[in-house]
């Protein structure tokens, strides 16, 4: 869960009021867009994207209780800021908002405007004290904690998670645009399953505590998955816990699928499981390997690749999450070290994931790549989907 600065924005702006020549700032309006597109790793994604700035323009930037942003420079270049934002309504070019672009971000020169923005603050205050003060941010949630676990395990026990299940295709994408769906990956919905069981509880508060949640989670989805995988024809992965592997769940697990004659799954592991026991993690992968499952290591960026070498751990695909530092790189200007694990991997296995834009997927081309799978891709999949079914009306 990311922070509530508003009493941080509107202490800067009273100092910035006092001296404001030079400075620029920009609101970003994440709250107005479809609540999918406004999860905390998109609002993070598009923190990252003032990353420049923030270092060469004495930037700050400010997470605001509605969940929109906040960003202030000084003396920017001409265009800076709003090639920023630029970028920004590409990310979220799919959604309905960005139909109006005007209405997605807010721009203010503080020498001549500093009155408007100092409203910001204000009236969030005024907002969140009209609602009886009940905002819903990092700052009011209570951490998870063993007692809160206890509790919510118990809760789980008669929650129907197929309510809550989510999927999302990998696909293979050519330089034509040409989208091949490969196959789906299931997971539990963290948020809506928070909102319903315990909204006033950041589950993810605590590393270990949120393994252990994520471990009991694993358990029931174990027993879901024949369910769910009896209504697609195509490949399956899973996030698991090593831990959860070699245990009497995923052998029952193993015996259904196998009476089904079930095509063998992808197992999608953590790099938290190769750091915190790499010895459990390779005789997991040697175990899943013998009963003909495929293995991922999953959440790769372009910090732990180089580290984690997983070239080299024996798996048989990796995903390396996009992040906006990467655009625009090609093979010549990207870091050598990640450049050299990206080729350990391979072109055939490594996975660009969260792919919010057409610039992820520009970048993965470059390097070669054609496995994708994000925001970005959903939307080229359902393009694909549609005009396959008008072809097939056509044809009677």
């Amino acid at each position: 869960m990311l922070p509530n600065q508003d009493s941080v924005l509107e202490e800067v702006t009273r100092r910035l009021a006092k001296a404001p020549s030079g400075f620029r700032a920009v609101q970003v309006h994440l709250a107005r867009l479809d609540p999918w597109n406004c999860r905390d790793h998109h609002r993070r994604i598009a923190a990252e994207c003032f990353d420049v700035l923030k270092r060469h323009r004495d930037g700050q930037l400010f997470h605001l209780s509605n969940s929109d942003i906040v960003f202030i420079c000084r003396r920017p270049a001409d265009g800076e800021l709003e090639a920023v934002i630029g970028h920004l309504s590409k990310l979220f070019a799919d959604d309905p908002l960005l139909e109006h672009p005007e209405q997605f971000r807010t721009f203010f020169n503080l020498e001549t405007n500093i009155g408007a923005f100092a409203l910001i603050p204000v009236k969030l205050r005024e907002e969140n004290l009209a609602r009886g003060g009940a905002v819903a941010n990092a700052i009011e949630l209570e951490p998870l904690d063993p007692r809160r676990l206890g509790l919510l395990e118990d809760q789980l026990m008669g929650v129907d998670l197929e309510n809550i299940v989510r999927r999302q295709a990998v696909c293979s994408v050519d330089e034509a645009g040409v989208v091949k769906p490969l196959f789906n990956e299931l997971y539990v919905a963290i948020a809506e399953l928070a909102r319903s069981l315990m909204p006033n509880v950041d589950l993810a508060a605590d590393p270990w505590l949120f393994r252990r949640l994520t471990a009991t989670l694993d358990r029931r989805m174990l027993k879901l998955i024949p369910k769910l995988q009896s209504v697609t024809s195509m490949p399956t992965s899973i996030n698991v816990n090593v831990s959860s592997v070699i245990t009497e769940d995923f052998l029952a697990f193993d015996q259904v699928m196998r009476s089904r004659n079930e095509q063998r799954m992808i197992m999608e592991f953590q790099p938290v499981d190769v750091c915190a026991d790499y010895q459990s993690f390779s005789f997991a992968c040697a175990f899943l390997r013998e009963k003909q499952y495929r293995v991922c290591l999953d959440a790769l960026t372009s910090k732990n690749l180089p580290f984690l070498r997983p070239g080299r751990l024996g798996v048989d695909m990796c995903k390396l999450f996009w992040s906006p530092e990467l655009e625009g790189k090609t093979p010549e200007t990207l870091a050598k070290d990640l450049l050299g694990a990206i080729q350990e991997v391979g072109k055939q296995r490594l996975i660009l994931a969260r792919c919010d834009g057409p610039e992820a997927i520009a970048f993965g081309h470059t390097l070669g790549l054609r496995l994708f799978q994000g925001r970005h891709v959903d939307v080229l999949l359902r393009k694909h989907l549609a005009e396959q079914r008008v072809k097939q009306a056509a044809n009677g």
